[in-house]
């Protein structure tokens, strides 16, 4: 499958049972993992991005999630300006 790049929307549905799109996206989400060299990553901004709301809640909230997505992705796209 290859490197699969998830987006901050599909993350928050992934962590949120709550959210209208956890259940597909949780299940496609289930079906990538197990197909063979599939690499999942997150941008530094879409990172960013998914902790907007548990930031609300709390920082310790936002730390308990940013472990999550670190756990469950574990490699981030860094962008940097080339001058």
């Amino acid at each position: 499958m290859g490197l699969i790049v998830l987006d901050s929307s599909i993350v928050i549905a992934l962590l949120d049972p709550k959210d209208l799109h956890h259940e597909k996206c949780f299940s496609e989400y289930q079906n990538a993992k197990r197909e063979e060299n599939a690499t999942f990553f997150i941008s530094t901004i879409s990172l960013a991005e998914s902790l907007v709301g548990a930031i609300k809640i709390s920082y310790e909230f936002a730390l308990n999630i940013f472990a999550k997505i670190s756990e469950e992705i574990g490699s981030l796209i860094e962008f940097k300006s080339e001058t």
